[in-house]
């Protein structure tokens, strides 16, 4: 409120983006989506297509929870698709690459595993132009689930062996423990 009567509206945006989040947190997803909204529209009354777009991204992440549905995977996909801008590839490639493995986990979930495998290779590509091992790692990872679910054995250990030396590197306690209970 205070940002909102000070007139600083991208500050209130901002606000709503961190409240979504904060209510996300405690399982109240619909209040989240409502609040993001709210900053979505906000962001393009204001003509400021950046963070619009950055806020469907949200939107996307809202829909993924342990209890999506397909239909809500399906929203997810949208929005996360609907986020990219068009010069991604040059002006905004860790978000690209961000918004890419995200894509590639909601594909994943939906069992439609070329796509998904689509856009988690060109995501771990991305990382690897950047420099972001963290991220190559989540990919990686998540091709090892992929592979294992397609019962394909030797690939997803190939996968998962590549993911794990950047989660211990980093001391990503929980992540190693998962690449390991995919190994196993």
């Amino acid at each position: 409120q205070l940002a909102e009567s000070a007139g600083i509206k991208r500050t209130a945006n901002a606000v709503l983006i961190a409240k979504a989040y904060d209510v996300s947190l405690m399982g109240r997803d619909a209040d989240a989506l409502e609040l993001l909204s709210k900053a979505h529209q906000a962001f393009t009354d204001m003509g400021d297509a950046a963070n619009a777009r950055l806020t469907l991204a949200a939107i996307g992440n809202a829909y993924i929870h342990e209890r999506s549905t397909p239909e809500d995977l399906r929203k997810a996909a949208s929005f996360h698709e609907r986020s990219i801008s068009p010069d991604a590839e040059r002006t905004r490639r860790h978000e690209l690459a961000t918004v890419l493995a995200n894509l590639g986990s909601v594909y994943q979930r939906l069992k439609e595993f070329p796509k998904a495998r689509e856009y988690l290779n060109r995501s771990d590509e991305l990382y690897g132009v950047l420099g972001d091992p963290i991220g190559q790692a989540f990919t990686k990872y998540r091709l090892g689930l992929i592979a294992n679910e397609e019962k394909k054995w030797r690939a997803a250990l190939a996968e998962l062996d590549k993911a794990l030396p950047a989660f211990m590197e980093t001391g990503e306690t929980t992540m190693q423990f998962n690449v390991q209970r995919a190994r196993a």
